[in-house]
């Protein structure tokens, strides 16, 4: 059916998959970001060990 729709599998499911739930994968990285922040700034941006 792919081939004869000349479309990427991946493509139908991103898009007609019903059961596709993509605004839980956005929240999820949306706190993974906000945390990730919060860990920066209380380090002063700084990573990794001191010289």
């Amino acid at each position: 059916m792919f081939r004869w729709a000349k479309i990427a599998r991946s493509a139908y499911y991103k898009h007609f998959d019903p059961q596709r739930q993509s605004g839980q994968r956005d929240e999820r990285d949306k706190r993974i970001e906000a945390k990730i922040i919060e860990i920066a700034q209380s380090n002063n941006s700084l990573f990794g060990t001191e010289k």
